[in-house]
């Protein structure tokens, strides 16, 4: 058992660390929470003494299921898309594609067991394209100039399991291909305010800075010690303080997440393969603060673990498909709120302003067209469900949500000439509003 590991749990013996006071008084009125306490704690709808599913499973039309939806949502239902057509090749699959703040576009087509990225700037009607990277995993967010992937390794590949790279338009000085690639096991995140957090063991690239006297190398960091560490990055990319130590390996079997609020404070977490799962905040300048034992999470080992920020501060936490917890640097942790621990299996994200939420389906929920995501409220009043396509259709794992709230879909096209398939892009601009 590690120092920081033993420390912890010896604490939370004496103080009784990751729980927190129930809330009295609180309840659902009508389908609204009382407002949160104040000092910024994450309470964002919901009480202690939770029902899941509860307005989770209420459908309406989109825009129209409370009379605010139509003041935060008021380009719904959607209008007809923009399309686009790409030719691709024969052993192509349309998967997805991403875009940013200056409608630049990265369109994924898995091939076999890797991705081919195809880059569309918005300033060039020439695209780019990269093969060979491997397999993408999913697209954090998007940067000043491109986009935070982060990719599975291929086979023969002599870098770690997995390879966060950031393929931009123009990388920054000294960071070969804008990636770093660090050893297992890894996470990473988008920051709401731009740009993206990696954690992980040492590798290449990660987490020590690069040589300058030898531009264009990936560097070999795997002479730090071992450990966990954390790493953040701007919009363009670069990074904004030195690989920080945060928690000693977890061990076989074990894995890493991370997240990071919308004020700037980022969430790490260790999992060990029992479950058991250490914390540590840092803070927005790079100083982290004591591991804490969480010891209301349920034991057993993780498959899936995903921290998403809070519209009103903190980071929601899924579990093996299910939303767990709420974590806030400051007020602890607290159980979710009951309209999102009836969203298991769905991705969240922030969007109209702040204002509301966008509940995008993974592929744990196979989530067709008609519906093809859940909206609500801050408070977690249902706002409908968007279409963008009939009953028959799958959007599942090809619908995302851009920074201006523009919705793209991508699924396959027409065979314009023979042998030569195409894919078909939906573009709805700022549909759901800015999304940070």
């Amino acid at each position: 058992m590690g120092r920081w590991w033993a420390a912890a749990a010896a604490a939370c013996l004496l103080i009784g660390c990751g729980q927190q006071a129930g809330r009295s008084g609180s309840g659902i009125v009508s389908g609204v929470d009382p407002p949160p306490a104040p000092g910024g704690g994450a309470i964002d709808g919901g009480t202690d003494a939770c029902v899941p599913g509860g307005g989770a499973n209420l459908v309406a039309s989109a825009g129209s299921g409370q009379p605010v939806c139509g003041q935060i949502f008021p380009g719904l239902p959607p209008p007809d898309p923009g399309v686009q057509i790409w030719f691709r090749l024969q052993a192509e699959s349309c998967r997805a594609a991403w875009i940013n703040a200056r409608n630049d576009i990265v369109q994924a087509n898995d091939i076999e067991q890797t991705t081919d990225l195809w880059e569309r700037p918005v300033s060039s009607p020439e695209s780019g394209s990269l093969f060979g990277l491997g397999k993408l995993v999913q697209v954090y967010g998007p940067l000043e100039e491109g986009f935070f992937l982060q990719l599975l390794a291929p086979p023969d590949s002599p870098s770690p399991t997995y390879h966060f790279g950031w393929h931009i338009l123009s990388a920054p000085p000294g960071w070969p291909l804008g990636a770093v690639m660090p050893g297992a096991p890894s996470a990473g995140a988008r920051n709401p305010g731009g740009g993206a957090v990696v954690v992980g063991a040492p590798g290449r690239s990660f987490p020590c800075d690069p040589d300058p006297s030898m531009p264009g190398v990936p560097f070999d960091c795997t002479t730090v010690p071992d450990g966990i560490y954390l790493r953040a990055f701007g919009p363009d990319a670069t990074p904004r303080f030195a690989g920080l130590p945060v928690f000693d390996p977890v061990g076989p079997g074990g894995q890493v997440a991370v997240g990071m609020t919308l004020n700037g404070w980022t969430l790490v977490l260790a999992i060990r393969a029992d479950g058991s799962t250490l914390g540590r905040w840092v803070n927005p300048g790079g100083e982290a603060g004591e591991p804490v034992l969480f010891t209301s999470l349920p034991a057993g080992a993780v498959t899936d673990a995903v921290l998403a920020p809070l519209a009103r501060g903190g980071l929601a936490y899924r579990r093996n498909g299910e939303w767990v917890r709420v974590f806030d640097p400051l007020a602890g942790d607290s159980p979710p709120p009951c309209w999102l621990a009836g969203l298991a299996g769905f991705d969240l994200r922030i969007t109209a302003n702040r204002n509301g939420y966008a509940a995008i389906p993974t592929d744990a929920v196979d989530r067709h067209c008609e519906r093809a995501m859940d909206l609500y409220t801050v408070e977690g009043l249902p706002c409908g469900s968007v279409p963008l396509g009939t009953a028959d259709e799958s959007c599942t794992g090809h619908v995302t949500l851009g920074p201006q709230g523009s919705v793209l879909r991508l699924l396959e096209g027409p065979t314009l000439e023979p042998g030569h398939p195409s894919c078909e892009l939906h573009t709805w601009p700022e549909l759901l509003g800015p999304s940070p």
